[in-house]
């Protein structure tokens, strides 16, 4: 299982009845392994819908680092899994918003960038996944089973 997968698996779990977002107990529902968008309550998938969504969702999460990020593609395994992670989590739109992080990852300051996390919103709002995926960034090694 690719690195970017085991992430996914690990940090969103893999339900097949949609379910309400954590933070606001309601809209945006989620199923899967952290699909979004167009999901109402009492949703039920296959999990054959599950695979298909997510690997959709990789690519398009992927695809938006690439288009957003010109660095993004010298990133080694585990720094290019996290930044498709946060792109799958936040989306581009809120991930363009972390500045001071993606300047970082850009410069491969490594130990700032995992700085940057920890000092975000995200921090406070998704700790343990966010300590994951920081100290994945600053040591290059995978905070997950793969």
């Amino acid at each position: 299982m690719p690195l970017i997968d085991a992430i996914i698996r690990a940090e969103e779990g893999r339900k097949n009845l949609a379910y309400p977002d954590p933070l606001t107990l309601g809209e945006p529902y989620t199923i899967g392994e952290g699909h979004t968008g167009g999901i109402k309550p009492g949703d039920v998938w296959t999990n054959a819908q599950i695979d298909s969504a997510k690997a959709l969702d990789i690519l398009h999460a992927t695809n938006g680092c690439l288009a957003n990020f010109p660095w993004f593609s010298r990133l080694d395994e585990v720094r290019h899994a996290v930044m498709v992670s946060l792109a799958f989590q936040l989306g581009i739109p809120r991930l363009r918003g972390f500045v001071r992080f993606l300047g970082a990852m850009r410069d491969q300051r490594w130990n700032a960038a995992g700085g940057e996390l920890r000092d975000s919103i995200l921090y406070k709002q998704a700790h343990d996944r966010t300590e994951r995926a920081a100290r994945a960034i600053e040591t290059g090694e995978s905070q997950w089973k793969a």
